[in-house]
C-alpha cells in the first residue's frame, strides 16, 4: 500500500517545474504532437498526484513492480496515462498487463515480448489498444538485443 503524504513546498516546486517546462515547449512554436512524459520513477505516489493535479496525465515508469503498484494506488485518476519505459523481459508481460491505465511501452525488443505482451493484453487489458514502440537495431550491432530492420 501507498501512503501519500503532501509537502507544500514539493507541492509548489512540482507545479512550477511543469509550469516551466510547458512554457518552453510552447515558446518552441512547434508544439503540435508534442507529448510530455513524466519520469516518475522512484518517486512517491504523492508527487505523482501533484502533477497530475497541475496538468500533467502522461507518466512514464521502468520498474514494473513500481508501475503496478502506482497504478493501482493512482486509479482514481481517471486520466492518468502509464508508459512503461524499461527493460522489457516476455516473463514479466503478463504482470505489466495488469497495470491500471497502462497506454504505451516503450522498450519492446524482440517478437516474443510482442506476442507476450500481446497474449497478457488480451487477458488481463482494459479493452482499449496498447501502443508499443519497437526497439529497431539499424546499425546491425550484434550486442544490441534490439530487433534488425
Amino acid at each position: 500500500m501507498i501512503k501519500i503524504v503532501r509537502s507544500f513546498s514539493l507541492m509548489a516546486s512540482i507545479r512550477s517545474n511543469i509550469s516551466s517546462i510547458k512554457e518552453e515547449i510552447a515558446k518552441s512554436g512547434n508544439c503540435e504532437g508534442v507529448r510530455l512524459v513524466a519520469v516518475s520513477k522512484l518517486k512517491p505516489a504523492a508527487d505523482i498526484e501533484v502533477a497530475y493535479e497541475a496538468g500533467q496525465r502522461v507518466f512514464g515508469e521502468n520498474y514494473i513492480n513500481e508501475l503496478v503498484e502506482k497504478s493501482h494506488a493512482l486509479s482514481h485518476l481517471t486520466e492518468i496515462k502509464w508508459h512503461f519505459i524499461g527493460n522489457l523481459q516476455k516473463k514479466n508481460c503478463p504482470k505489466l498487463t495488469n497495470c491500471k491505465n497502462l497506454s504505451v511501452v516503450e522498450t519492446v525488443d524482440s517478437e516474443k515480448v510482442a506476442r507476450a505482451l500481446n497474449n497478457g493484453w488480451k487477458k488481463n487489458g482494459d479493452g482499449s489498444t496498447l501502443t508499443i514502440f519497437i526497439q529497431v537495431n539499424t546499425s546491425r550491432e550484434e550486442q544490441k538485443k534490439w530487433m534488425y530492420a
